[in-house]
């Protein structure tokens, strides 16, 4: 079999995929599958159930936590040969998945991507796009929503925003794990996480208390699998909020010495092409360390504000 076998982490949870972007199987009366990754691992995920003996005709939800390409784009070709499945998504992704200028770049994007896994080795050459100009969504989720799927299995929905503006967490409060996709970053041995704020740094700040606060004895990452046992979950969403303060940091002391966005960009970009970050091409990274820059200045530029207003305030 071309990829890894399935590894099981709790009962009835297993990541399939591969370790730089993953699918998870929530299996109960009815399973469910989260995080989507790239086309060309449609295959790979079929050849994943059939070794774990899991029909097809047994998934019932095929669940998005944010619409980016490359957390997506294996679940089209899957609703297509198994018209049964429900693709389920933050109702605020309707709207993106509605837009066929969005779908056509999230093709784009997915057939780079894909090219980078095959020349890896990791998956098959072949990419499944669908000649749709829209993005199939069948259930639309918002905070509170639950999935049942038997056996006292729940999935609860958790709004997770900054990331990007429709990102959502899985809660499986039975045993205690937590589906976050992107929103802790990623990550860098042996205890760095690269922030990854593209829609709102407060935001995003706000979403990792939460997933904090909660405890979760699993974390599963939509990249690099998961972290396991509570202690080393409550260090990495740390390690995460000390990669947004570094990054603050670095982007306030390069400006005031005078270097400009664009080096800036270049700068990080450089630093951070490698790991999962070479699968990407280096321009689309460097597009996204300026927008993170964006982000981050008018993160500062708010702050400012409120602090002007509070002074006002205090006279």
């Amino acid at each position: 079999m071309i990829g890894p076998l399935p590894i099981k982490s709790f009962h009835g949870v297993y990541l399939l995929g591969s370790y730089e972007f993953n699918t998870y199987l929530i299996r109960g009366k009815k399973c469910a599958l989260i995080e989507g990754g790239v086309s060309n691992q449609f295959l790979l995920i079929l050849r994943q159930l059939e070794y774990l003996e899991i029909s097809p005709n047994d998934i019932d939800f095929l669940v998005i936590l944010h619409s980016h390409a490359d957390h997506i784009m294996s679940f089209p070709p899957l609703q297509e040969h198994f018209p049964w499945m429900q693709i389920a998504a933050f109702e605020g992704s309707k709207k993106v998945f509605n837009d066929e200028r969005l779908v056509n770049k999230f093709k784009e994007s997915d057939l780079k991507i894909a090219q980078s896994l095959y020349e890896a080795g990791m998956v098959d050459g072949r990419v499944y796009h669908s000649s749709s100009l829209l993005f199939p969504m069948n259930l639309s989720l918002r905070e509170g929503d639950q999935l049942e799927l038997g056996e006292r299995i729940n999935l609860r929905v958790l709004e997770t925003p900054g990331h990007a503006p429709d990102n959502i967490s899985i809660y499986l409060g039975e045993e205690k794990v937590l589906f976050v996709s992107d929103a802790v970053g990623i990550y860098y041995p042996p205890d760095y996480i690269k922030p990854n704020f593209f829609y709102d740094l407060s935001m995003h700040q706000s979403s990792l208390l939460r997933i904090q606060e909660i405890g979760a004895k699993v974390l599963c990452k939509g990249h690099q699998g998961m972290v396991i046992g509570e202690k080393k979950v409550q260090d990495y969403i740390q390690f995460a909020f000390n990669g947004i303060e570094k990054f603050k940091r670095y982007v306030q002391e390069a400006l005031l010495a005078g270097k400009d966005e664009e080096e800036v960009s270049k700068k990080f970009t450089n630093i951070h092409q490698w790991g999962i970050s070479a699968f990407f091409p280096w321009e689309s990274n460097f597009r996204l360390s300026r927008l993170l820059i964006k982000r981050t200045l008018g993160y500062f530029d708010k702050e400012i504000r409120k602090n002007l207003n509070k002074s006002k305030k205090d006279l």
